[in-house]
């Protein structure tokens, strides 16, 4: 796995300073919350990688559009 690589989790009905949240009751509170899981990964080289290719799309569409409407 790369080293820029992070594993986040997202629980939905979080129970906040032992009251269940949005004033649901106790009995739902007591289900285990679902768990998301995002995989998110990128670093320099990707960034530099997609600016170069962002800029070369840039360029050729600036030369290329006036050169088919002359």
């Amino acid at each position: 796995m790369n080293s820029s690589t992070e594993v986040l989790t997202k629980r939905n009905g979080e129970v906040v300073n032992g009251s269940p949240p949005n004033g649901a009751s106790a009995s739902a509170s007591s289900k285990k919350p679902k768990t998301q899981q995002v995989l998110i990964g990128w670093d320099k080289q990707k960034s530099f990688t997609f600016i170069g290719l962002s800029l070369c799309f840039v360029v050729w569409a600036c030369v290329y559009f006036p050169l088919i409407i002359s």
